[in-house]
Parts: C-alpha cells; structure tokens; sequence
C-alpha cells in the first residue's frame, strides 16, 4: 500500500502481515482443536520465526482437507509477501547506502577543498605578515637615512656659512671705485708710505701695519688669515666627520663588540733595556 507522497508504507504492511499471520495462527489452533474433540488423526506441526509453518493434516473427510489446503495457500502467500517487502527493505536500503556513500564522498572533497583553502589562507596570511615586516624595517631605515640626510645637510649648510664668512669676511664686497679711493685714503705721507693706518679694517679701531718677509701686512689681513686658518681645520673636521657617518653600521656593531670584549690586562710587558752608549 503506497502513501500520499507515492511511497509505500512498510510499517503499515508489517502490522497487517503480523495480524492476518496471527488470525491464520488461531484458525490452525481452533482446527486443531476441532479435531482433537471429533477424535481424529490429525498431524499437526507449527514453526513459528525462524522455523518454517509446516502443517501436515492426515485426515480423511475432504472438507476439512480443502479448508487445510485453503489456510496453507494463505499461509505461503503471507511467507510470498513477506519475502516481497524484505526485498523491498533491502533494495531500499542499498540504494539511501548508495546515496549515503555519494554524499560521503562529497563531504570528502568538500573538506579536502575547504582545507586547500585554509592552507591557502595561512600561506597568504604569512605572506603578509613578512611584506608587512619587510615594509617596517623598509620605513625605519628610510627613516633613518633622513635623518642623516638632515645631518648632512645641516653640515653642508654650516659649512656653506663657513665658506661665505671666509670669503667675505663679514662685510659685503665693496665696489672697485670704493676700494680704490680707499687705497688713496689710506696712503699716509709721513712714514713714506711703508706704515699706513687701516682703520676701517677693524672695524673703526687704528693700527700700525706690521712688516714681514712678504712685505707690510695690516692686522685686519692678519686677522682674516687665522680666521681662514681656522675655517680650514673646522673643514677638514667636518669632512672627517661626515666621513665616519658614511661608515656602514656594521663598523660600529664591531667597533662595539671590540669594546665590549677588550678586556685589560693585569700586568704590562717590561720597556726594553736601554743599551749602554759604549
């Protein structure tokens, strides 16, 4: 018997097989029964479950023996039905197994596939952690670098300042008819012209020139030569200087761990004996 939804009602079929299996059970016994109060000979043997319903009837009136015939055609149709709807089970079963297989194995490369990705995912994750890494050491050495850049340019500017001091000594440049008549201004008639006065030169303090082997020299010259001087040491400071900035960093990280290594000693080797002067 099928359903609403087409399909068949195996529990509804077993109850119904078990009660007409029960209802042929109580007609044999109630047969048995009659027959025992008429006194016949009657043979009879049920197996029930496991066992096979066998009914053996030695009797000799042909009524009883066709309703004996009609229970056991009934009772090899019930087994018929039985047998039917076991295989019906066992087909049914083998194809949800079927099914339940196919399903299994989509449930098995679906997680294959979602670990692929989440394999995927780590490695990009990974990926990324190490770009972003890279790009943090990138943005401090860069940082760093602009800051010995503005060191260096600071120096170059300082150095520039130096430069602009040397060569202009302070003051602006003065035009070639303003130096000339200061030429003429300074000339002094009374030493014949070997010691003048420069004044201007310092600034409105006077002075006698002094002499040496080149010839008269006047203080202010005197004072922009040890001032070129001391520019020049304070230049050559600076490009030492920078010359150790642009020393790598692995010199320092030796110089460093030479430091930290250097261990003093306690005893100093003996100076060399002198040798007697014969």
């Amino acid at each position: 018997m099928a359903n609403d939804d087409g399909e068949r009602g195996y529990v509804w079929e077993r109850y119904a097989l078990r009660e007409e299996l029960e209802k042929t059970e109580r007609e044999v016994s109630f047969l048995h029964s009659f027959w025992v109060a008429r006194g016949d000979s009657v043979t009879m043997r049920i197996w029930h479950r496991r066992e096979v319903c066998e009914t053996q009837v030695m009797q000799e009136n042909r009524n009883a023996r066709r309703w004996a015939n009609s229970v056991v055609e009934r009772l090899r149709d019930a087994r018929a039905r039985l047998m039917q709807c076991c295989d019906q089970l066992v087909v049914q079963a083998m194809r949800m197994r079927r099914e339940l297989e196919r399903w299994r194995t989509m449930w098995e490369d679906s997680r294959m596939q979602h670990d692929a990705a989440q394999q995927a995912l780590r490695d990009a994750i990974q990926e990324r952690d190490e770009a972003s890494r890279e790009r943090d050491d990138a943005r401090k050495s860069l940082e760093a670098d602009e800051i010995d850049l503005q060191v260096v340019r600071e120096q170059a500017d300082t150095a520039w300042l130096f430069f602009e001091d040397v060569v202009n000594v302070g003051s602006p440049p003065a035009s070639e008819e303003h130096s000339l008549s200061f030429a003429f201004d300074d000339l002094s008639l009374t030493d014949k012209g070997k010691a003048p006065l420069y004044p201007q030169h310092t600034g409105g303090t006077a002075g006698p020139a002094t002499t040496g082997k080149d010839g008269v020299v006047c203080p202010t010259c005197q004072e922009v030569s040890a001032h070129m001087s001391q520019m020049e040491s304070e230049m050559v400071r600076l490009r030492m200087a920078n010359e150790l900035l642009q020393l790598p960093a692995s010199f320092w990280e030796e110089a460093d761990k030479e430091l930290q290594n250097f261990v003093v000693p306690l005893t100093f080797l003996p100076p060399p004996a002198r040798r007697s002067s014969s």
